[in-house]
């Protein structure tokens, strides 16, 4: 969506693209190459959490915008203040309502504060006038239904140099985080494989839900996933995030034994380069050690609580456990997922099948 903002005289043009459903990349129109990512959260206040360039910020709309005064944002406390686009050769209404009669034919040459049409609002006429002379070109028929800021016609101005404009942005914003399209993540996430896979995912899956994802954007995020599958620490890092909210939760020293290999294999494949053959990182013993030690513990309710516990760790290692493609140890792990999406993909599309309507569809989705 194509966004224009004023702000100290200059015009700033946008093109927002939706990526997900609180993501959002912002790039000045014409020029797709940068642009700054950004999260937008909806609060329970009816405020903003917006995080950008790895900052968050909470921003409020004070002012509805509109033609006649602009609009007005708090953020962080500080008030912003846009101003209305001033632009007499677009002839629009602010209000919604109707047009019931246009005043002067096409091509009519009007002076300054004449009326040009009559508008139906709440079953009250009003004249609209124009705020500069020049000649008339309809853009909408005697009828139409009218909402804020359709525009009704054109007007040539005879004097276009007697009108002061804000100056129209070229070039960079100046903003954390601007830069060309994945440049802010290769560089945060390159020694982190299971971060890298699961952004990767994610947007694959944004993607799939129907949000923008560009030819650009998906090769990246292909890129991303190949680097990730293909490193050796990819299962250690991720049975690591697993492993460490069981710290003090299940026994330790069968903690300790499990921490000590994925640290022993941490150092081993640190800046080792790409493609070069190293030990592959044995996620079946780790699946041994924990029913090793469940098959000790002769409690009932004590094995079952240890089971729960340690089912995330397990599933996590078990993709690793089949993998058996040469040198891409996330092979499995990367099937599963893709199976995942494709199955949440055909669920949602089966709602649109059997001569259901698409409105129903919709509605039925939603419900």
């Amino acid at each position: 969506r194509d966004v224009e903002l004023i702000l100290d005289e200059v015009k700033y043009k946008l093109c927002c693209t939706r990526t997900g459903k609180d993501t959002f990349e912002i790039a000045v129109s014409g020029k797709a190459s940068k642009c700054v990512p950004t999260s937008v959260r909806l609060l329970s206040d009816g405020g903003y959490l917006i995080s950008i360039g790895g900052k968050s910020q909470v921003a409020y709309q004070t002012s509805q915008a509109d033609a006649a005064s602009g609009m007005k944002i708090s953020v962080n406390g500080k008030t912003v203040s846009f101003s209305p686009d001033y632009d007499p050769s677009s002839l629009r209404t602010d209000v919604a309502g109707k047009l019931v009669k246009k005043l002067v034919p096409n091509g009519t040459q009007l002076k300054k504060g004449s009326p040009y049409a009559e508008i139906e609002v709440m079953k009250m006429f009003m004249p609209l006038k124009v705020e500069e002379a020049g000649t008339i070109t309809w853009a909408n028929n005697e009828g139409a239904a009218l909402a804020p800021g359709d525009l009704l016609a054109t007007l040539e101005l005879d004097n276009p140099e007697n009108v002061s404009t804000a100056t129209v942005f070229e070039g960079d914003l100046d903003v954390a985080g601007w830069g060309a399209l994945g440049a802010s993540d290769s560089s945060t996430n390159s020694k982190r494989p299971h971060i890298t896979l699961r952004q990767a995912m994610d947007k694959v899956k944004c993607g799939m839900a129907g949000y923008v994802l560009s030819s650009d954007a998906l090769g990246l995020v292909m890129k991303d996933i190949e680097d990730a599958v293909t490193d050796p620490a990819l299962p250690v890092y991720e049975i690591d995030e697993q492993l460490s909210v069981l710290s003090g939760r299940i026994d330790g020293s069968l903690y300790d034994e499990l921490v000590k290999m994925t640290s022993y294999y941490k150092q081993l494949y640190a800046n080792v380069p790409k493609g070069e053959t190293l030990e592959q990182f044995p996620a079946d013993k780790v699946k041994h050690l924990i029913a090793e030690y469940g098959s000790k513990v002769k409690d009932e309710s004590e094995r079952a609580g240890f089971v729960a516990l340690t089912t995330p760790l397990v599933d996590t290692a078990d993709p690793y456990t089949k993998s058996q493609a040469a040198l891409i140890p996330g092979s499995e792990r990367l099937l599963s997922s893709f199976i995942e999406i494709l199955r949440n993909w055909i669920t949602t599309e089966r709602w649109f099948c059997g001569g259901v309507s698409y409105a129903d569809a919709v509605e039925n989705l939603r419900k």
